[in-house]
């Protein structure tokens, strides 16, 4: 979501204006930041993790019943 600096307040794209701007104070919001690649890289190593830790456990317990 856009964020208004001047409102101090998220917009939702679709009360935006067609130029952009906040339909509160008329200032133009820039374009919403693309996550960091190391941010998703650090999302997908964690699931691969929680994946293999789950796989374990599974394993772990079906040798031990």
């Amino acid at each position: 979501m856009p964020w208004c600096e001047s409102c101090s307040k998220l917009q939702e794209d679709s009360d935006l204006g067609s130029g952009g701007e906040c339909p509160e104070c008329g200032e133009v919001i820039g374009q919403r930041r693309k996550v960091p690649w190391h941010f998703q890289a650090m999302i997908g190593v964690t699931a691969i993790y929680l994946v293999y830790r789950l796989v374990q456990g599974i394993l772990w317990i079906s040798h031990h019943l």
